[in-house]
């Protein structure tokens, strides 16, 4: 399994571009190309990140870091997750400095492309005692490992709106990078593309604190395949 799309990762690596993000020397995203600017950028508490290889029913929790500020970009090819202050040890300030000195050069950073989504899900319940605000995004890799990603927002946080808008990027983008050949495998994928990027409206959030408003996207690349197929591109070029 060498494919978790959310990770840790020197500041300025280059060596996967399509797999992950890449930032400038001072940790800045850098813009792709299909992304149409960084613009919409939110404030996220936390990411936990979980994986199930294939032929497994439980999901194993892999990577989490909560209590940080974390900046969530919603683009219009992807959305995109940087933080380089999320080592705090124990959060005393002894820890946090060591926290610090283990990160140097380092940021916790990744990105989901939206021909990889499977499934989008977004949870919102507040009360005076607790709030649950995530954004959940589903996807797969080439060795058959399901992923599923939680992003952690504070109370207040419209997580329908996000998801929303999400939804709506996603099936634009997805009906831009679309041929002929790709519709005859999409299947009815095409007609939920075309809905959705026109209305974008999905189910209001559900009572219970447990369960997820949940769409599924009915076709998907493996990630982090999809690449020969990227808007206004030829087969297998690769995008500079």
């Amino acid at each position: 399994m060498g494919f978790r799309a959310i990770t840790i990762r020197g500041i300025g690596d280059r060596d996967e571009p399509f797999a992950y993000p890449i930032t400038d020397e001072q940790c800045n995203l850098i813009e792709e190309r299909w992304d149409h600017g960084l613009g919409r950028v939110i404030t996220a508490s936390g990411i936990w990140n979980y994986y199930r290889v294939s032929g497994e029913k439980v999901y194993t929790e892999g990577l989490k870091v909560g209590d940080v500020d974390i900046s969530f970009y919603v683009t219009d090819s992807r959305v995109a997750i940087l933080c380089n202050d999320y080592d705090h040890g124990d959060g005393s300030l002894y820890e946090r400095y060591k926290g610090k000195k283990r990160s140097a050069g380092k940021v916790l950073l990744g990105h989901i492309r939206y021909e990889w989504l499977t499934e989008l899900e977004y949870l919102q319940k507040e009360s005076l005692l607790y709030s649950w605000k995530k954004v959940r995004l589903l996807y797969t890799d080439g060795d058959r490992t399901s992923f599923m990603t939680d992003v952690v927002f504070s109370k207040g946080t419209d997580t329908a709106f996000i998801a929303n808008d999400i939804l709506h990027r996603c099936c634009l983008y997805r009906l831009a990078m679309t041929d002929k050949e790709e519709q005859a495998k999409q299947k009815g994928a095409i007609e939920f593309f075309e809905k959705y990027s026109s209305d974008g409206k999905i189910a209001p959030a559900n009572d219970s604190r447990k369960d997820f408003s949940t769409i599924k996207i009915p076709y998907s690349y493996l990630a982090p395949g999809g690449h020969p197929f990227r808007p206004g591109t030829q087969k297998h070029e690769s995008e500079a």
